[in-house]
C-alpha cells in the first residue's frame, strides 16, 4: 500500500496521459473528507471483523469441494459433461456470491442477461460453439462477480498455477496460464484457446482483454488474442456505482482496497451483457477488425472514451508510482514507444 505517492505523479500531464490507472473517488469538501473517515471507522470497529468471519465458511467449502472433486481435472480438456465438474461449477457460484455478500455487495443488479442468453441459444441451435466471454478488467471482485454468472475459465498469469489450493482451484476452473514474458507461452496460449473455443463441450473462455486493471472510466486498448479464434463475443461490462469510495483496483494496493471494501456500509455492482456480437467473415480474417468493433460496442453502450494505453503503460505508471523513475523520464518513455510504433498519443479519446 502507497499512502504518500511520489510528487512527480501530481504533474498535470502525467496525470492526464496515465488517468485510467489513477484511483478516482468523487470529489468532496473537507467535512465530507471528515465524514468518509468516520465511516471508514465505523466499519473497521462494527463490519470488518464480522465480514471476514462470515466469509470463512464460504472459503472453507469451496477448497473443500476443489479438493474433493476438483483436483483431478484435466486442464488441457475442460470440459463440461462431467458431474464433477458441474459439481465445481455449482460450488464456485454459490461460493463467490457468498463472498460477494460478506464484502458488501448485498445486491448486483444484471441487465441484458435474458436478452444475451436468447442469442445464445439461437447460436446453439445453429451449430455455432458457445461465445467467448470478454470482460474490461477493474478489480479482483471481478473474477468473483463473472463466476457467480456461471463463468471461470479465465487467463491468468502462471505464477498462479505453483500456488498451492490456488492453483488446483484454477486448474479446477479450467483456466489458461500465460508468462507474458515468454513468446512460446504466448504462442501456446493462443493454440489452446483456439482449441477451447472450437471444441463442443467445453467451457467458455473469459478474457480480460486489457491485461491490466484500470479504474473504468475508459476504454483500454485491447489484446487480439482471443479475437483470432473467430467465434461469437459476448461483452460483460462491470460497474460499480459508489458515492464514497470506488472499488477498483489501482494503485493503492490490493489489500486497501479490499479493507475499504470490507468497511463500507455497503458496495454496488452492475452486470451488462451487452449485444452478442458474432465476427463477420471480414473480422474473421482479420482480428484488428473484431477487436476494434467490439472496443467500439463497449465505448458507445458505456459512454466511455478510448484511449491507447495498455500493460506496458501500467509498467511505465507503476514504476513512476513506487519512485523508481520520474514522471518527466515515463513520458519521455512513452513518446519514444509510441513514436516507434506510430501510434497515437493516449489520453485523448478516439
Amino acid at each position: 500500500m502507497v499512502f504518500d505517492p511520489p510528487k512527480s505523479t501530481r504533474d498535470p500531464i502525467f496525470r492526464e496521459r496515465f488517468l485510467p490507472f489513477f484511483h478516482v473517488n468523487p470529489p468532496r469538501t473537507f467535512w465530507g473528507q471528515i465524514w468518509v473517515v468516520a465511516r471508514t471507522i465505523f466499519g473497521a470497529i462494527f463490519l470488518l471483523i464480522p465480514r471476514v468471519i462470515l466469509s470463512i465458511p464460504f472459503y472453507m467449502l469451496f477448497f473443500l469441494t476443489i479438493a474433493l472433486f476438483g483436483t483431478k481435472f484435466d486442464e488441457n480438456n475442460p470440459t463440461t459433461n462431467n458431474w464433477r465438474r458441474h459439481v465445481v461449477l455449482a460450488s464456485s457460484r454459490f461460493c463467490a456470491r457468498g463472498i460477494l455478500f460478506c464484502y458488501g455487495f448485498m445486491r448486483i443488479k444484471i441487465y441484458g442477461k435474458k436478452e444475451a442468453l436468447a442469442a445464445q441459444r439461437r447460436l446453439n441451435l445453429e451449430g455455432v460453439v458457445i461465445p467467448a466471454v470478454v470482460c474490461p478488467h477493474q478489480s479482483w471482485q471481478d473474477i468473483l462477480i463473472v463466476a457467480s454468472e456461471g463463468c471461470t475459465s479465465f487467463v491468468a498469469t502462471a505464477e498462479l498455477k505453483k500456488r498451492a489450493m490456488i492453483g488446483a482451484a484454477a486448474k479446477s476452473w479450467g483456466m489458461v496460464f500465460l508468462d507474458r514474458y515468454s513468446k512460446e507461452s504466448r504462442e501456446n496460449v493462443g493454440a489452446l484457446l483456439m482449441k477451447r473455443t472450437h471444441t463442443p463441450g467445453t467451457m467458455p473462455m473469459v478474457i480480460f482483454p486489457e491485461g491490466v486493471t484500470h479504474n473504468g472510466r475508459q476504454i483500454l486498448s485491447f489484446k487480439e488474442g482471443i479475437f483470432r479464434t473467430g467465434v461469437p463475443i459476448q461483452p460483460i461490462a462491470l460497474r460499480y456505482p459508489h458515492r464514497y469510495f470506488n472499488p477498483v483496483y489501482t494503485e493503492s494496493g490490493a489489500l486497501w482496497q479490499m479493507f475499504r471494501n470490507l468497511t463500507q456500509l455497503y458496495n454496488c455492482a452492475e452486470v451488462h451483457y451487452l449485444p452478442l456480437h458474432v465476427p463477420t467473415p471480414e473480422e474473421v480474417a482479420s482480428p484488428s477488425l473484431a477487436c476494434a468493433a467490439v472496443r467500439q460496442e463497449f465505448s458507445q453502450v458505456m459512454h466511455l472514451p478510448l484511449v491507447d494505453l495498455s500493460v506496458g503503460d501500467r509498467r511505465l505508471f507503476q514504476r513512476v508510482w513506487e519512485g523508481k523513475t520520474t514522471a518527466a523520464e515515463a513520458l519521455e518513455e512513452q513518446t519514444r514507444l509510441r513514436t516507434c510504433l506510430s501510434s497515437p498519443a493516449p489520453g485523448v479519446a478516439q
